[in-house]
């Protein structure tokens, strides 16, 4: 999973650092590549002494519409730091705990959980806690007051990020044999209507 943010930049920056805890490898070489065991695979290019990975703006189509807007909704990312990270684009009460929605099944997460909490009064809160110790009620404490921020978890190094759906290209059928065809024509003989 790489994820990108639409930005005014003329050209994207990813981290080699971030891919590689996400398994991806990074083959200095003649011919530099990056590669993921899931089977992704490109060509890196060099500009004076800088490896990057090439990426192609296609533009939108004319009967597209880009609808770019400030999302209110909590998303999840990685932090410079490697951390997974909830961030609490919406008001809330209580501390968060991950759901089915997380990247990274809570089995996989270490015994982490950092609470950053800028509430309205312009105070943060900021705690770290065990996140497999806590008792239920501890799970989701509620604060003080509403807050926005960023909740940290920190995954296993065996964790690996979800595989992406694989899609297979299609076959193409083998042309049908002289028989095939035959067989064909005489089925289609008796079972067409014939117009009288």
């Amino acid at each position: 999973m790489i994820p990108f943010y639409v930005c005014s930049v003329s050209q994207p920056i990813l981290s080699a650092t971030r891919l590689t805890e996400q398994g991806f490898r990074i083959h200095l070489r003649e011919q530099p590549t990056i590669t993921h065991p899931n089977g992704f695979e490109a060509k890196l290019r060099a500009k004076e002494g800088t490896y990057f990975l090439p990426v192609n703006n296609t533009g939108t189509p004319p009967n597209y519409k880009l609808d770019v807007h400030d999302t209110q909704h909590d998303i999840w990312t990685y932090n410079s730091q490697g951390y997974l990270v909830r961030l609490h684009k919406a008001k809330r009460r209580a501390t968060y705990m991950p759901d089915q929605q997380c990247p990274v099944p809570m089995d996989k997460l270490e015994d982490y959980r950092r609470t950053i909490a800028h509430k309205h009064d312009d105070t943060t809160e900021d705690f770290e806690e065990k996140l497999h110790s806590l008792e239920y009620k501890q799970q989701k404490r509620m604060l003080n007051t509403a807050w926005k921020g960023e909740t940290w978890f920190k995954a296993k190094k065996n964790a690996r990020p979800p595989r992406p759906p694989t899609t297979t290209p299609s076959k193409a059928l083998p042309a049908p044999s002289q028989q095939q065809q035959e067989q064909l024509q005489q089925k289609r003989r008796y079972t067409e209507k014939k117009p009288q």
